[in-house]
């Protein structure tokens, strides 16, 4: 079996709009020459209304650079107003869509079981969810597993019999945005609980774990120590520091350094 791509997943939240969308990818070209010499992936994860903007410039490119949606309903269609229906994803050719991130279940009332409804739905559209879990503060490791099994147990309940891939991106909630990240030994545990549970609940599926919160030019030469130390790691979810297409290449090339 082939190696997957390492993926940079840009989460833009709602920091651009669909002008600061497409001026983003005026710089497309050179994002996808560079995954291309890394053999990486880049997921570009746009506002709801610069998807299309986003979608008609990834038309040339094949592998490299990718669509992901930074949320949808919990049906392919129906009546949630301000959501977006996962059949439109399919339409606009979205291979990704992120899910329980923490501003989400903070802000839009997401929770454990929508986003293990959410999940099934992707993956039998095709669509590969990025399923986020994270503690909510740095304290004592067997609550912050204990809070990570609650978070994906629906996942496995509605999952547990489904094929095809997902991403589970740990991002501690007291990281994200605040220029902190943990330990290295930390992160590594944490994986290794979450490969533990996966094995254990979901093995007919393949499941790739990634890190976000507070990926940065600064802090990514710390983090490189997990490519040394914890093959397990698939990527990085990466927010405010992939708004700008020169301080996302500075990451990526710090990363193969």
């Amino acid at each position: 079996m082939l190696a997957t791509p390492f993926l940079f997943i840009a989460n833009f939240k709602a920091q651009k709009t669909p002008g600061k969308t497409h001026e983003f990818m005026q710089h497309s070209a050179r994002l996808n020459d560079l995954m291309q010499e890394m053999h990486a992936n880049l997921v570009i994860c746009p506002s709801a209304e610069s998807l299309e903007i986003v979608h008609n410039a990834l038309r040339q490119y094949k592998n490299n650079l990718l669509l992901g949606a930074q949320g949808c309903a919990p049906a392919l269609t129906g009546a949630f107003t301000g959501q977006i229906p996962i059949l439109s994803l399919v339409e606009l050719g979205c291979s990704y869509c992120i899910i329980g991130h923490s501003e989400e279940r903070e802000y839009a009332g997401e929770t454990d079981t929508s986003v293990a409804i959410k999940a099934a739905l992707l993956l039998d559209q095709g669509i590969i969810p990025i399923i986020c879990v994270g503690e909510t503060h740095n304290d004592d490791m067997s609550k912050l597993k204990d809070e990570i099994a609650t978070q994906l147990a629906p996942l496995f309940e509605n999952s547990a019999q489904k094929t095809g891939r997902c991403y589970i991106a740990y991002e501690p909630r007291w990281a994200i945005g605040t220029g902190k990240t943990p330990s290295i030994a930390h992160i590594q545990e944490v994986f290794a609980y979450i490969k533990e549970l996966t094995n254990r609940h979901i093995s007919s599926m393949i499941v790739n774990l990634l890190y976000g919160g507070s990926v940065s030019e600064s802090s990514i030469d710390n983090l490189r120590l997990l490519k040394k130390n914890n093959p397990e790691l698939s990527g990085f979810l990466i927010g405010n520091a992939s708004l700008e297409p020169q301080n996302l290449t500075k990451i990526v090339k710090l990363w193969y350094v």
